[in-house]
């Protein structure tokens, strides 16, 4: 199991009232981060009631919280006014229902909905390839960024600007990791708020909606392709060299016209036989043998097969 937590803090002189979160750390640095920076009025600490080991936290978090939507107090922050078994029932349903489903169903009428489950890879895959606006992360934000980079990155050149700080081990203390941030190329502090999970906004969405080249190459941690099926506006699609192993999920992106799938094992191209608008596929060291892309040539004779990697 990984290092990764969904959990409930509960505060001595707030009754009733919920913390829910999710943290890459542990939930009792989580709860004393939360007490340092709550207001000076609020006297005591804030507990670990209960937690929960999870593979994807962020992931978990969202799901928790939309299931939880109507208790809360206020859709800026992570408290909820329930009682505390009622949140523990329902994160241990969460929880259980992921183990236990292949893909999520999402919304079709729901974009927030679709983006609130996606897997935390996903949406940095996908952000990472729309233009953002800059912000100033807190220290807080930048604390989590810091653990989803050890997670998820695959970008030597940002990794070794993380090692350059946690060789300090007190880097969590004061203003060290602020400063480390702000010393950053303002490439780096693009690539590293990518990965600080918050809030999407509607202009983002809007983006991620309508985009029409999605690039997520070079990243094994891309396995499937459900997450994109929403994305009926997509155009160019690259996932070379990842783990992805069928392309099922592409079968309705009418509007496909580039596919790179080179140093994949994906071994068939059926589900996208009727995709009229694709005209090139390239599939240097895939699985794919002679007779399915003959199969596909009979189906698509316009489409344009790359076979050699000088021809990308």
């Amino acid at each position: 199991m990984k290092n990764e937590y969904v959990y409930i803090l509960v505060h001595p002189i707030q009754e009733g009232y919920l913390k829910i979160g999710a943290t890459t750390r542990t939930p009792e640095e989580r709860a004393r981060e939360i007490t340092a920076n709550a207001s000076t009025g609020l006297v005591g600490k804030f507990i670990v009631a209960y937690e929960f080991a999870v593979e994807d936290c962020h992931y978990i978090e969202r799901l928790v919280h939309h299931r939880l939507r109507k208790y809360r107090v206020n859709s800026g922050r992570e408290f909820f006014y329930i009682k505390l078994y009622r949140a523990i029932k329902a994160i241990e349903e969460v929880i259980k229902e992921v183990k236990t489903q292949k893909k999520i169903n999402f919304l079709p009428d729901n974009d927030f909905f679709w983006w609130d489950n996606l897997p935390f890879i996903w949406k940095k895959t996908l952000l990472s390839n729309i233009t953002r606006k800059a912000f100033l992360p807190e220290k807080e934000e930048i604390l989590e960024g810091i653990n989803m980079v050890i997670k998820y990155c695959r970008d030597n050149s940002l990794r070794k600007q993380i090692v350059s700080l946690i060789v300090d081990r007190d880097f969590v203390k004061k203003t060290k990791a602020v400063k480390w941030y702000g010393k950053l190329s303002n490439n780096h502090k693009k690539a590293f708020n990518n990965y600080i999970p918050r809030a999407i906004t509607q202009e983002e969405l809007k983006q991620i909606v309508n985009i029409e080249k999605i690039d997520c190459s070079g990243n094994l941690l891309i396995d499937d392709l459900v997450p994109i099926s929403y994305l009926e506006e997509v155009q160019e699609i690259n996932f070379s060299s990842t783990s992805v192993l069928n392309i099922e999920p592409l079968k309705n992106l009418k509007n496909l016209n580039i596919l790179s799938l080179n140093h994949t094992y994906v071994s068939s191209l059926e589900p996208i036989y009727d995709i009229e608008n694709i005209k090139v596929i390239k599939c240097f060291q895939s699985k794919l043998n002679d007779q399915e892309i003959e199969r596909l040539m009979i189906k698509n004779p316009k489409c344009q097969v790359v076979l050699n990697p000088l021809g990308q």
